[in-house]
């Protein structure tokens, strides 16, 4: 007797709980429709994972209440499994050609064998397109398609000119880039000074530091070694090797000539300094004057400026360097060209 005082109560709350995870839900997307327009059906199953749920199958144009049409039948999709229990759902499109308010019963559908049916009835009105009923005789037929209003694509136009401008600038590149040649280059040498401004320098030079030297003969003995430079420079004669009385005797057979008198005194003066020491202090500047008016009594004609422009060859790096960077402007304004063209291509395609 006591057990089955608890059998009861057992079996009771098992077959609540099993009612209680398996239930049916209908509803539809819009509840006012015209004549002709559609709507959905959503049936919502939940149950038990791995129990078998069937959903009703209709034909279309089958009736699935007096007055409203069944024109497809959706798949069944999957929402969620939470818990034990799986929720399906299944979509029923509908259609109504007569206008009225229709109220009907949701479709059943069958859980583990037993038939399941949603509890709220369903309603569904259906409402009329205006006629004109005045003038029936007046039919219209379909109209053709409306022609677009024309709009200005300025994106469109903006790459249009400059696929153009992009076509002119790559066909001027590859043409430079073409005829590049080397280039001859002008350069401005400054010449060296003349062999008289050389030794008229070291003359002035050796004249101001003779009043502070502490031997006078080596400043002397320099003036004569500039002299003798000097001389080999400009008129070629090998001194190295020549005693003064012998260089004054080479000299006499060259336009050196008419200054040897000059070329006298500022070898003597420089002699006797040299081997006696008996310069006096009032004649100690003139081997300075005598050699300096030696040179510039023999000295070359003046040139006419100090500069020089030589032509040369570009350097075959540079040549490369620069023809290459050409070849690579061309190569991008190519590429650019190319893109605006596909581009182009696809939006046109598009709008016709």
């Amino acid at each position: 007797m006591t057990f089955r005082r608890f059998l009861f109560p057992l079996l009771f709350a098992a077959a609540l709980s099993a009612t209680a995870q398996r239930s049916v839900e209908a509803a539809l997307d819009s509840t006012r429709i015209l004549i002709g327009s559609q709507t959905t059906l959503l049936l919502t199953v939940r149950a038990p994972e791995g129990v078998a749920v069937v959903f009703p199958d209709y034909e279309p144009k089958s009736m699935l209440s007096e007055g409203v049409e069944v024109v497809s039948v959706l798949g069944i999709d999957t929402m969620a499994s939470i818990g034990g229990t799986v929720e399906l759902r299944r979509g029923y499109v509908l259609t109504s050609f007569d206008s009225a308010h229709y109220r009907f019963a949701p479709p059943p559908v069958i859980i583990g064998g037993d038939t399941v049916r949603s509890g709220d009835s369903l309603t569904l009105s259906v409402a009329s397109v205006p006629v004109d009923t005045l003038h029936l005789d007046q039919f219209y037929g379909a109209k053709d398609v409306a022609a677009e209003d024309f709009r200005l694509n300025w994106l469109l136009l903006a790459v249009a000119i400059g696929f153009v401008l992009l076509s002119a600038l790559s066909y001027w590149l590859i043409r430079r880039w073409r005829n590049v040649k080397r280039r001859t280059l002008r350069r401005v040498i400054t010449l060296p000074p003349t062999e008289d401004q050389v030794a008229l320098s070291e003359i002035s030079t050796l004249r101001a530091e003779i009043y502070n030297a502490a031997d006078p003969a080596m400043v002397y003995d320099r003036l004569i070694a500039t002299l003798r430079t000097y001389i080999a420079a400009r008129l070629h004669i090998d001194t190295s090797l020549l005693t003064s009385p012998q260089l004054l005797d080479a000299l006499r057979t060259t336009p050196a000539a008419v200054a040897l008198d000059k070329l006298r005194v500022a070898l003597s003066a420089s002699d006797i300094v040299r081997f006696a020491n008996q310069l006096s202090e009032a004649r100690r500047e003139e081997p300075f004057t005598a050699a300096a008016a030696f040179v510039d009594a023999t000295k070359a004609p003046p040139r006419a400026s100090d500069t020089e422009e030589r032509e040369e060859a570009e350097p075959l790096v540079a040549y490369r360097r620069r023809k290459n960077a050409w070849l690579a402007a061309a190569m991008l304004s190519t590429l650019a060209t190319i893109a605006a063209a596909l581009w182009l291509v696809n939006e046109i395609t598009a709008l016709i």
